[in-house]
């Protein structure tokens, strides 16, 4: 799945919804009219988790996407990739193939090779919709923090490279997600 460096975020969110993705390849723009016409990347759930924190909701793709990609050939080992992915510390890697993206290939696909075999299913838990509709606003948002909220901040210091400022951000996201209800 792919998209053009003007698309904006909320249509990167409906792309990756949709097509039940963690990353989508952002392609150069093919008119040559963006100032980084050979440029393109990936974004990942947690690019657009970052691009949703900051105040423009129009943020374009090309703005958030990381580049440039790590790319591994389609003829490329597993164990090559997953080095490649520790190396990087990145979690998708562009798949290519005659020059082009192909595909892309995830941690969790390196993880199902790894895999012995497949683990029991956990138990479900209640998602944030159940949470949402609740009668008890106040703990739901409670739990949703508690589930949540350490692992953001821990993905946001990972991106911005501070751990106020992650910290902050994630703030601004859950205070958002209250506002939004």
């Amino acid at each position: 799945v792919t998209c053009l460096p003007g698309v904006p975020l909320p249509e990167v969110a409906a792309l990756m919804t949709r097509h039940r993705i963690h990353a989508v390849v952002v392609l150069a723009d093919p008119s040559g009219s963006g100032e980084d016409d050979e440029e393109w990347g990936v974004i990942s759930e947690l690019d657009l988790v970052a691009g949703a924190c900051m105040a423009d909701s129009e943020l374009p793709a090309g703005r958030v996407a990381g580049t440039p990609p790590v790319v591994v050939g389609r003829e490329e080992s597993i164990d090559r990739a997953a080095f490649l992915m520790a190396d990087h510390q990145m979690t998708h890697l562009i798949v290519m193939e005659e020059g082009r993206p192909a595909g892309i290939v995830s941690a969790l696909d390196i993880a199902s090779v790894l895999a012995p075999e497949a683990a029991p299913a956990p138990q479900p838990r209640p998602d944030m919709k159940a949470l949402s509709e609740r009668n008890d606003d106040a703990a739901a948002f409670e739990e949703l923090m508690r589930r949540y909220q350490s692992r953001l901040i821990t993905v946001l210091e990972h991106l911005v490279g501070n751990r106020d400022t992650a910290e902050d951000l994630a703030q601004e996201t859950f205070l958002r997600v209250y506002r939004s209800r």
